[in-house]
């Protein structure tokens, strides 16, 4: 199993169990309890997964509104998306009302990587 794959088999079972150990995700997986956390440490820096020390209650959890299904727009998609509500903000004849163009413009801020 390569690298991104399973860190996408972790994001799954986190998603899946939202609390679990190290060393359970190791054995599932196949691979070292230093790899399982070399492969946390990267994944928590982008997604709502983090981890606490401990024998009892320490584990990877994952965050209620964590869900690794959720897609973002990339830069390319965002510029194409800031055109279309630039163009319809100063069309005349345009078909779209306000209230659309503010929700064009929610759905950009909302799954954009990038501020806008």
């Amino acid at each position: 199993m390569e690298q991104s794959e399973r860190r996408n088999e972790l994001k799954r079972l986190l998603f899946l169990r939202r609390v679990e150990t190290i060393s359970n995700l190791a054995k599932e997986l196949n691979v070292s309890a230093r790899t399982v956390r070399r492969d946390l440490d990267a994944l928590c820096l982008s997604e709502a997964i983090y981890t606490v020390p401990g024998r009892y209650g320490g584990g990877v959890y994952a965050l209620d509104t964590f869900n690794p299904d959720f897609k973002r727009f990339n830069e390319k998609e965002v510029e194409v998306l800031n055109k279309v509500i630039s163009y319809l903000e100063n069309e005349i004849s345009n078909p779209f009302s306000v209230d659309e163009i503010v929700i064009l413009k929610t759905l950009l801020k909302t799954y954009a990587k990038v501020d806008n």
